[in-house]
């Protein structure tokens, strides 16, 4: 049995550093390209962010990492981003191809957006058409339905944006007018429902804005309704302006949230047991000034402070700090402050992330100490490049992250890497031990008062953790890896 001997030289801090201190990674550089079959490195840009079997995953506009090729999805293993299959893709007469949407249901990953196919033994594999709507089966993305030797397939006629899960069906909102599945052909006006085989209509989508781009940008579950928003303005044949760009839906009928908001919804989400929305509204239905972000207490939408100065087009909760975190084309708070495309709500005012990013953030992905923003930047905080993503969190290794007296610490850990089971001995005395995955998640603590002790993880996935042991000296972090 090898065993890995680590020495730290440990010194001396007056005041104690914290640990995991807050930094941007940049996560191998993140993403370039944005074509197909044209391997140019043009802007990416990246539109959401999820977690699934301990990885990140993400959809956007892009092509490459590194030297490895994406299309458009992309699954982070801790170190390096790694395909998923061939990805998504669209006709060489029709080329741009890209994702706006993910979404874990029934324990399977469902991508969004706007393509053609997926999977297949190489781009453009006619027998693997997918349209709009794809489902990753842990090898590849594939079709909803066996595919189909005819001209219809699963999916939708026009982009797909929106996904919520509600009642154990998927709720999905577009562009479009009509679903296909192994069934046939279903009328669907801006979302449909999916229950696993088979779509079928839940309510007509209409906006009497002369583009005709009316279809759902977001959802999110609340008080046990489906809440839905967008660039509509009416449902079921109800008057234009009925619905103010938001609605809420009990599995029958759809009903109003009073005079809803002044324009486009591209965000909702529920942080401390209120509905909050963001897009590219300035006003209530019945003017109220509330500037790009708004909250339901049951009867209105209110202001959220001063407001920010752009369009939102991602929210999300910090459940550690108990902050909303904000992601747009914004670049100040309304009271004049700077906020560069990321800011968090404290309660009180609006104040900028990490020094923000250099252009719009449409995805954020908040989990513990964790914070995964994607978009359309290329830098972020003090000019770190970072392409379409990065993460600002705790760095997990370093000296940096080490708070201890002066001394010199012998720590062994062994077998690393392991099948799960494995001794940590250290020359000082052990306090406590706490694991953490690669999104930041706590899967394992222990106290401890003693040289050594026995982890055993042999029920987590295979991958890459960091164990933080705290001893009486001080406290040490180290990447370990399960096989």
């Amino acid at each position: 049995m090898k065993t890995i001997k680590i020495v730290f030289l440990i010194l001396y801090i007056t005041c104690s550093t914290k640990l995991f201190s807050q930094v941007w990674d940049n996560m191998d550089g993140g993403f370039t390209g944005t074509d197909s079959f044209n391997l140019q490195n043009t802007t990416s840009g990246l539109r959401k962010i999820i977690p699934y079997n301990n990885k990140i995953i993400v959809t956007g506009h892009f092509l490459n990492a590194s030297n490895t090729v994406l299309s458009n999805t992309a699954q982070w293993d801790g170190v390096h981003w790694q395909s998923m299959g061939v990805g998504i893709w669209s006709e060489i007469s029709y080329p741009t191809a890209y994702g706006l949407n993910l979404v874990d249901y029934n324990n399977k990953v469902y991508v969004m957006g706007s393509f053609e196919g997926v999977a297949g033994a190489y781009h453009y594999d006619t027998t693997h058409y997918a349209s709009r709507i794809s489902k990753w089966d842990g090898l590849d993305w594939q079709p909803l339905t066996p595919p189909d030797p005819g001209p219809v397939y699963s999916g939708f006629n026009s982009i797909a944006t929106s996904a919520t899960v509600y009642h154990n069906n998927l709720y999905i909102g577009g562009g479009f007018s009509y679903a296909f599945d192994s069934s046939g052909l279903h009328p669907a006006f801006g979302m449909a429902r999916w229950n696993d085989t088979v779509f079928s209509n839940c309510g007509t989508f209409f906006s009497n804005n002369s583009s005709g781009n009316f279809h759902q940008r977001a959802g999110v579950v609340y008080n046990n309704k489906l809440i839905v928003g967008g660039f509509f303005n009416s449902i079921d044949s109800s008057p234009f302006g009925y619905y103010g760009y938001v609605a809420a839906y009990n599995d029958t009928v759809w009903s109003t949230l009073s005079t809803g908001l002044n324009n486009t919804v591209y965000a909702l989400t529920v942080f401390n047991g209120e509905l909050f929305a963001g897009g590219c509204f300035t006003a209530t239905g019945s003017s109220v000034p509330v500037n790009y972000v708004s909250k339901w207490d049951g009867i209105q939408w209110l202001p959220v402070g001063e407001g920010l100065n752009d369009t939102v087009w991602s929210l999300s909760v910090d459940s550690v700090n108990n902050k909303l975190i904000a992601g747009g084309a914004f670049t100040q708070t309304g009271l004049g402050l700077t906020a560069k495309h990321l800011a968090e709500w404290n309660g009180t005012n609006w104040v900028e992330v990490g020094g923000g990013a250099d252009d719009i953030v449409t995805a954020i992905y908040a989990k513990d100490s964790n914070l995964y923003i994607g978009g359309y930047f290329t830098h972020v905080g003090n000019g770190i490049p970072a392409n379409a993503i990065a993460r600002w969190g705790p760095s997990h290794v370093g000296v940096d992250d080490i708070s201890a007296s002066s001394t010199t610490m012998q720590l062994e850990i062994y077998p690393n890497p392991s099948n799960g089971e494995f001794t940590i001995e250290s020359t000082s005395k052990i306090e406590s031990v706490k694991v953490f995955n690669l999104l930041g998640e706590t899967i394992y603590q222990t106290t401890k008062d003693n040289l050594q002790s026995t982890i055993n993880l042999s029920s987590q996935p295979k991958g890459i953790y960091f164990v933080q042991v705290k001893t009486e000296k001080g406290i040490l972090n180290r990447k370990i890896v399960i096989q």
